[in-house]
């Protein structure tokens, strides 16, 4: 009604109507995705680390090297709530706003 939406669907969709637009035939479509900030490279490295240290070697030592680093890095608290994740399915949710599981 006012000119806003020219169809519905979905990205597919989408592409093709910007294509035929540009009379494109052919087109190749690279997804970008945004940097991740330093938080989230270290926790994913830290993810790493506790993930080889108890499904991969579960050595009890290397276990606690880790937990030692990660205090040093994100403080007591950090490893009071990373040995309580022992769910088998490793199902768990961590509030945003509080951090707290």
């Amino acid at each position: 009604e006012l000119g806003l939406v020219d169809g519905l669907g979905g990205l597919e969709d989408a592409l093709q109507s910007a294509a035929s637009l540009a009379n494109l035939d052919a087109f190749d479509v690279v997804p970008i995705e945004a940097p991740r900030t330093a938080r989230e490279r270290l926790l994913s490295k830290l993810n790493r680390m506790l993930y080889r240290a108890t499904v991969e070697q579960s050595s009890e030592h290397r276990t606690a090297e880790i937990l030692q680093a990660t205090a040093a890095l994100l403080g007591e608290e950090s490893v009071e709530m990373i040995t309580k994740l022992n769910d088998p399915l490793h199902t768990y949710a961590l509030c945003l706003v509080c951090g707290r599981p």
